[in-house]
């Protein structure tokens, strides 16, 4: 009986090219930076099918790789991080600052006015637990004389700021504040069941603890002395400090 050698030789893998080895124009990661750099003063969200369509020829195969290059360039030359919203039914991305000293003009009055009305609505938020219903922020900004029936004439349309503006930004969270509602509108002003939290930009760019601290020198008083709070802005901090890290290595 004879027997038939087994084939030893056999082909090799076939290996997936690297991406580091992609061949991927220069001029296709400048033009991603330079997008990214004329869409970041609007603070909206910057969506992924807009970035292919503008700088890669609709074709998005090498979006990921195109991405890290650029987020390098961006981190390296401009102190920027472009981050990914997590949750989003299409893929969708924020630019962070990540110097202290940022290699931008100083915000315009206007926009200076407009964050003054965000930290305290933020710093508010924080105060009451995390979240907050419309009715008790509108009330604090009437007290404080910040809302009214027409426009502020420092701040403007305050109403469309908090349901609108700052949604849309990333700044606050707005959610249902009861379950048996129809679906929450992001563009909805006239809606007074509605709850406020921090929004995913929020969470990253402004701190807890400079909240709690602005708070502290209203009522006269040490942070410290809210300890549940204090100890919330110490656990926030480190976490923000553990993912920065994370998002840096990654890059």
């Amino acid at each position: 009986m004879v027997t038939r050698k087994a084939n030893t030789t056999s082909k090799p893998p076939k290996l997936s090219q690297s991406t580091s080895q992609l061949q991927i124009p220069a001029h296709t990661i400048n033009d991603f930076v330079r997008f990214i750099l004329n869409m970041m003063g609007s603070k909206r969200s910057i969506k992924r099918t807009d970035i292919v369509k503008a700088v890669m020829a609709e074709n998005g195969r090498n979006f990921n790789e195109v991405y890290r290059r650029a987020n390098e360039i961006l981190k390296d030359v401009y102190g920027l991080t472009l981050v990914e919203v997590p949750e989003c039914s299409d893929r969708q991305f924020i630019v962070l600052n990540t110097l202290e000293n940022p290699k931008f003009p100083t915000k315009s009055p206007k926009e200076k006015a407009q964050y003054a009305v965000l930290f305290i609505v933020l710093a508010h938020i924080f105060m009451s637990g995390g979240v907050s219903d419309q009715e008790k922020i509108f009330s604090l900004l009437r007290k404080m004389k910040i809302l009214s029936d027409t426009p502020h004439e420092r701040f403007g349309d305050v109403r469309y700021l908090v349901c609108v503006d700052f949604p849309q930004k990333l700044y606050l969270a707005k959610t249902r504040a009861t379950l048996s509602q129809p679906k929450l509108s992001q563009l909805c002003i006239n809606d007074d069941n509605v709850d406020y939290a921090w929004g995913f930009r929020a969470e990253r760019e402004i701190s807890k603890e400079s909240c709690l601290i602005f708070v502290s020198k209203v009522y006269g008083r040490s942070a410290k002395t809210f300890p549940a709070l204090y100890k919330i802005c110490m656990e926030a901090k480190a976490q923000k400090e553990e993912t920065v890290q994370l998002e840096s290595d990654e890059h």
